[in-house]
């Protein structure tokens, strides 16, 4: 067939001067103009990553939107006194002077934290729903983060099968996800950072820098990003990295000891006591079971080869290293609920990374492979969720009950700093009312409060999690029930 009868088919005329004649030639071009007008892989995985990260941004706006509230630990206050400091110095101006305030107050607390002195302005003048907004991105930074360092490396169906395996390994980590009920804790942000320094994991420099960043939020952090700096120090290309990680981690943790020497916040609830000791280490295994069993279960079913290289320098050590040292910091102190997030998701993504070599799987073998750690990390999160829920509707639930009551009535509370909480939580939102929220000791009949003593109660909330409470303020009709607390009007 000629090029005149094939241009007859194809369009009118004959092709234009430059392009080729002959059917191979027809094919060839037509498949070059296909080529220009479909996107490459890599605009398309460029586009989809513009459209994911859209996508994230919207759900973090609409998060912003959802009735959230501060919560019974730290928050109102640090509210308050954010305010107070940008009346005085101004939103930007009173960044430093309440950095200088809240360094005076760690002192006498014996926490050594610079990023969370310098960090609460900006967080706290943020409405409330977008506050939880930003922890909510700092837990997504947190998956990113481990998501990225196991899956770096690898294609197809092993990429795939590493990601959701690592995304079940942190979804069953139930205490990192504490952070956006109780927006005032510096684990979150802490792991935020860490979750960063894993994004840059090509970059030692700007890894130190996050890792140091982390360690300012909590200080055992400071394990990690000496376990970092030591490994750099194997190499020669990157010993000045390393030393100054090294020395900056050094000094963090000389500052922390010495701020917990002489606060009293730390010396009160610090213990050597050999059996002390042993219990939290009980807690510390307690809480390291769930995400470790996901681990395991994966492991044995699609039956990695350990990873044991040193050179060049592999994220699994210092992650490994750093669990184990902030976990050994915290003996001494605590590693129950919210404490223990952070050393778990340090051992349980190096352990992780341990296992990360896995070979090529049918589609079949891999879905049923990771089918138990799904079933096992679900129930987990699901247990986490309902935790959380119910702490946030407790709060909200209270705060509402109160809104309901009359004018000058005095309501006790047996929950340490939450009757304090809810009371300024309630005047935020009727700076008028009258009335007030007072502390009543488990066996207690009366109120009192920063500033006044023997109050009789008018209603009283229990919430078991904190003591027996007084069962002769209990004995009159229920005003209102929450998921972990109860009112009652007080008949005595």
């Amino acid at each position: 067939m000629g090029s005149a009868q094939l241009s007859d088919r194809v369009g009118e005329g004959a092709p234009e001067a430059g392009e080729p004649a002959g059917r191979r030639g027809w094919r060839a071009w037509l498949a070059s103009r296909a080529r220009r007008a479909w996107p490459s892989s890599r605009d398309k995985r460029a586009a989809l990553r513009w459209l994911g990260a859209a996508g994230a941004l919207a759900l973090f706006v609409a998060a912003a939107w959802l009735p959230w509230e501060w919560s019974f630990i730290d928050d109102t206050n640090v509210v308050a006194f954010s305010e107070w400091q940008e009346r005085l110095h101004g939103p930007v101006g009173g960044l430093l002077p309440a950095a200088e305030n809240l360094y005076r107050v760690d002192r006498v607390w014996g926490l050594f934290r610079p990023a969370w002195w310098i960090s609460v302005m900006p967080f706290y003048q943020l409405p409330v729903g977008a506050a939880h907004s930003v922890r909510l991105a700092e837990v997504a930074i947190v998956f990113l983060g481990a998501i990225s360092i196991v899956v770096r490396g690898t294609t197809g169906r092993v990429r795939a099968a590493l990601g959701v395996w690592t995304a079940l390994v942190v979804l069953s980590v139930g205490s990192l996800f504490a952070g956006v009920w109780y927006p005032s804790l510096q684990e979150l942000s802490g792991l935020c950072f860490v979750g960063l320094g894993l994004l840059a994991w090509r970059r030692p420099w700007l890894v130190a820098v996050c890792w140091l960043v982390a360690a300012w939020f909590k200080a055992p952090f400071a394990w990690l990003l000496l376990a970092f700096g030591l490994l750099l120090l194997m190499r020669r290309g990157t010993r000045t990295v390393g030393a100054v990680a090294a020395l900056a981690a050094a000094g963090t943790l000389a500052a922390a000891a010495w701020f917990a020497r002489a606060g009293w916040y730390t010396r009160q609830f610090a213990t050597t006591d050999v059996g002390a000791v042993g219990d939290r280490a009980f807690d510390a295994v307690r809480a390291l079971a769930r995400p470790g069993l996901v681990v395991l279960l994966g492991a044995v079913l699609l039956l990695p080869r350990l990873r044991w290289r040193f050179d060049p320098p592999e994220p699994q050590w210092p992650l490994l290293a750093g669990g184990l040292g902030y976990l050994a910091n915290l003996l001494p102190w605590r590693v129950e609920g919210y404490y223990a997030g952070p050393f778990v998701f340090l051992l349980s993504v190096g352990a992780l990374l341990l296992l990360r070599d896995i070979r090529p799987l049918s589609r079949p073998r891999l879905a049923a492979a990771l089918i138990l750690p799904l079933l096992v990390a679900a129930h987990g999160f699901g247990r986490t969720v309902q935790q959380g829920w119910n702490t946030h509707a407790t709060v909200t639930g209270l705060r509402d009950c109160v809104l309901r009551l009359p004018d000058d009535v005095t309501v006790g509370f047996n929950r340490p700093e939450g009757w304090l909480r809810l009371d300024e939580i309630v005047r935020r939102h009727r700076p008028d009312w009258s009335g007030r929220v007072t502390h009543v000791p488990d066996g207690g009949t009366a109120g009192r409060t920063m500033t006044a003593t023997d109050l009789p109660v008018d209603y009283y909330i229990h919430q078991p999690s904190y003591g027996p409470g007084s069962p002769s303020l209990m004995t009159g009709p229920v005003v209102c029930r929450t998921p972990q607390a109860t009112m009652y009007e007080a008949v005595i």
